[in-house]
């Protein structure tokens, strides 16, 4: 079986070198742009968002337009209706690491 290599190029994740020593405070390390939070945006996808089948009768939402319904049958409200909490932390999130990336640069 022969590969062939690609001569493609693309650009790898952004590795800050830690400093050594001991740290009294908790450290944490989080992926904003990750396959979860960009889901989670995308599809306005919080708890405050959840709408049930009474309140989407009620208001007459229109099915893709309105409200979307997941593979689980859950069903949110599309962000024309109402932007979600979850999406609009994780919105600002992103905007501060692409900031903290530009300033790295």
């Amino acid at each position: 079986m022969k590969s062939e290599a690609s001569d493609e190029q693309y650009e790898g994740a952004t590795v800050i070198e830690p400093t050594r020593g001991y740290y009294d405070v908790p450290i944490a390390t989080l992926d904003f742009a990750s396959l979860y939070p960009s889901i989670m945006q995308a599809h306005n996808l919080c708890y405050t968002t959840i709408v049930d089948k009474k309140a989407i009768e009620k208001l007459g939402l229109k099915k893709d337009e309105d409200y979307i319904v997941t593979p689980a049958g859950n069903t949110f409200v599309t962000a024309k209706q109402r932007k979600g909490l979850l999406a609009q932390i994780l919105e600002e999130l992103l905007a501060a690491r692409k900031q903290a990336k530009r300033e790295l640069a």
